[in-house]
């Protein structure tokens, strides 16, 4: 069976074709796992503001690598924001291993207040998401990559104070394959930034996703003089977006900072693909396809 185009008809290829370009693409994913480069330990990320220590049985992969997986080979949005990976052992960028990873992004959007919490009704958010996902496909076809709809929470909003912790869950669906994607989101607030945690994996992934998320929060943490507790307010101003803006994706009208647009597309949106990438890569046009 074809797998079926996002954005022309006339650009649909055959199934001959398309057996010839999925041979192509498999051999570029292989190619691409011999060249990842897997890290252990503890690091330094975001220009000094965050510490990662891997938990022992995953690994990481910098930031550059992890770009070019996520962008180039599985077809999703360029991301600036993006600085790493966190997989498992049997990491393979084909899914081989039916394999899931943690991407570790850091966006400066100034301080995000929290003292109005209990006044969000987070759970009403999803309507609001899923309007602003759907005018974000606008744009992912304008360059060629396959549109996402949020079908439905996999796990409804919720906000720790202790932590500082924003997490929510989202069950995606991406033009041009059936395969249903978990986004699991973690936003970490900071002093002036946000770290973002995506989960990507698929929706039968979800208990594995829940029990590993705590260990990556555990190793992940802001250095001394970021974090949120370092927030002096009778010196410093806080930021436009509110708990509720990044959930959405929706950025406030007077931001001073701003998160990226792929930032905004892709991690506020909880839009991140997974080896959808073959489709993307099918559906980008019918003579680039067969040129490659």
């Amino acid at each position: 069976m074809s797998i079926a185009d996002p954005l022309d008809d006339s650009l649909r290829l055959t199934a001959s074709e398309e057996a010839q370009v999925i041979n192509q693409l498999n051999l570029r994913l292989d190619s691409a796992d011999k060249k990842l480069k897997f890290r252990s330990g503890s690091f330094s990320l975001a220009d000094g503001r965050i510490r990662l220590q891997v938990p022992d049985d995953l690994r990481f992969i910098n930031g550059g690598q992890s770009r070019f997986v996520l962008e180039q080979l599985w077809g999703n949005s360029p991301d600036s924001s993006v600085i790493g990976m966190i997989v498992n052992r049997k990491f393979s960028v084909n899914r081989s291993a039916n394999d899931f990873s943690f991407v570790i992004g850091y966006n400066e959007i100034g301080h995000v207040p929290d003292a109005d919490v209990s006044k969000i009704d987070f759970p009403s958010l999803l309507s609001q998401l899923q309007e602003h996902m759907e005018a974000a496909n606008d744009n992912r076809k304008k360059f060629g990559y396959n549109t996402m709809k949020v079908t439905g929470w996999a796990g409804e909003p919720t906000y720790d104070a202790k932590q500082n912790m924003l997490t929510w869950a989202t069950e995606i669906s991406v033009s041009g394959t059936e395969e249903r994607i978990l986004n699991y989101e973690v936003r970490l607030l900071g002093r002036s930034g946000v770290i973002t945690i995506s989960a990507v994996a698929t929706m039968d992934q979800l208990a594995t996703v829940k029990e590993l998320l705590p260990r990556i929060v555990e190793e992940i943490q802001f250095e001394s003089g970021f974090a949120y507790s370092d927030f002096k307010p009778e010196r410093e101003t806080e930021g436009t977006w509110k708990l509720e803006d990044l959930v959405t994706g929706k950025e406030p009208e007077n931001a001073g900072k701003t998160m990226s647009t792929s930032r905004k597309v892709l991690f506020s949106l909880g839009g991140l693909a997974l080896a959808a990438g073959f489709a993307f890569s099918i559906s980008k046009r019918k003579g680039r396809s067969m040129q490659a």
